[in-house]
């Protein structure tokens, strides 16, 4: 593992407050378990699953669900320290509901179930950090559902934007998703979005400039 893969792999959520000697002495042993992808190949899909955790440590890639129809929805970006697999290591069924990409050429490490239960063992921190990251994305897939079954459009955007808060002292927000992408993912028409896009825009919720969304302060109210 080169230094900026260890960069990477010491900013990864699951190894907060863990100490370099033995993040360093982890990173050695895992060498072997780095793979590259290139641009646009699968690093897991339900076809192509295995039962370990995944961490990026180069490039980037995209997260990609299915809809009723099976058409491919963009769920979520991971960039470099992201962990994924967190919801299927210690599940009985490994398969993989979701695709992940490789948007760039992608390096990543894959600790196997054995390892992740044996850091567990040697590294107490390790197990509490991944149940606080787990708990986190169950609560965020959560307010997701919430925000789907609203039946009012207005409010289900109120909703799905209030999952991206802000950061303590900041008043703006950048939101990772453009309409193209929200639309379907809240199975909202464009047109409709985009409505209400310009609706809020208009109330200085956010600002909506080349094809982006940012947060305003005034969106604060319904988070």
């Amino acid at each position: 593992m080169n230094y900026e893969d260890f960069k990477a792999f010491k900013k990864a959520d699951i190894f907060q407050n863990i100490d370099d000697a033995s993040l360093k002495r982890l990173a050695g042993s895992l060498t072997k378990t780095i793979r590259i992808y290139k641009k646009n190949a699968l690093l897991l899909s339900e076809d192509a699953s295995r039962d370990s955790l995944g961490i990026l440590l180069k490039g980037r890639a995209t997260v990609y669900g299915f809809n009723a129809e099976n058409r491919k929805i963009l769920l979520t970006r991971l960039s470099p320290s992201h962990v994924f697999g967190l919801t299927t290591l210690f599940h009985g069924n490994n398969r993989f509901l979701v695709e992940i990409t490789a948007a760039s050429e992608c390096r990543s490490i894959f600790l196997s179930r054995e390892q992740v239960a044996e850091i567990f063992s040697s590294c107490p921190q390790v197990a509490v950090n991944y149940a606080s990251l787990l708990t986190a994305r169950i609560h965020h897939l959560i307010r997701q559902v919430i925000a789907l079954s609203c039946d009012d459009f207005k409010e289900r955007l109120h909703t799905f934007l209030s999952l991206y808060p802000f950061d303590k002292g900041t008043d703006r927000v950048d939101i990772p998703f453009n309409p193209q992408e929200i639309a379907p993912l809240l199975n909202i028409s464009k047109p409709s979005l985009m409505r209400l896009i310009k609706e809020l825009s208009d109330d200085e919720v956010l600002e909506y400039s080349n094809d982006s969304i940012h947060l305003l302060k005034a969106a604060k109210a319904f988070q």
